[in-house]
């Protein structure tokens, strides 16, 4: 069944207005502005969240499925996409506090992403990256052009 937008949260600030009628998925930090009206945390380091019954049960993630569609998992938002690729249940996805943009670590996770949302489109998912991924420079030979 789809349902509505996905909006999926990390760490860093953000301007962008989204309706709380979207459905909300938060980096599990309690720097989240939002953490408090998500209706799912991931936490991936064990850290203690606002409200554990929000806490994504990584049990219900399938990483072998994830791998066995090609998935690449570079990063925590690498799995909230493929998480939600894998359910099926929204036509928008809008990544928010997630720009990708400023540490070298980025160079490398930036090709995981671009694939993700390729992927996404090809299925007829609108995804939406504030800030704009950075999706035209390639890295390679030890992260020079």
């Amino acid at each position: 069944m789809i349902s509505r937008t996905l909006v999926i949260m990390g760490n860093a600030p953000t301007t962008y207005d989204f309706d709380i009628a979207t459905e909300l998925w938060v980096l599990g930090t309690i720097k989240s502005p939002v953490i408090n009206i998500a209706d799912r945390v991931f936490e991936f380091h064990n850290l203690p969240v606002p409200d554990e019954s929000k806490r994504w049960d990584f049990s219900k993630i399938s990483v072998d499925t994830m791998r066995s569609r090609g998935f690449p998992l570079h990063n925590s938002v690498c799995y909230m996409v493929a998480q939600a690729l894998l359910e099926e249940r929204h036509k928008e996805i809008l990544v928010l506090g997630a720009p990708c943009k400023t540490k070298e670590e980025y160079l490398r996770e930036r090709p995981s992403l671009a694939w993700l949302i390729g992927y996404a489109k090809g299925r007829g998912i609108t995804i939406f990256w504030e800030g704009g991924l950075e999706l035209t420079r390639t890295y390679m030979n030890g992260g020079k052009e």
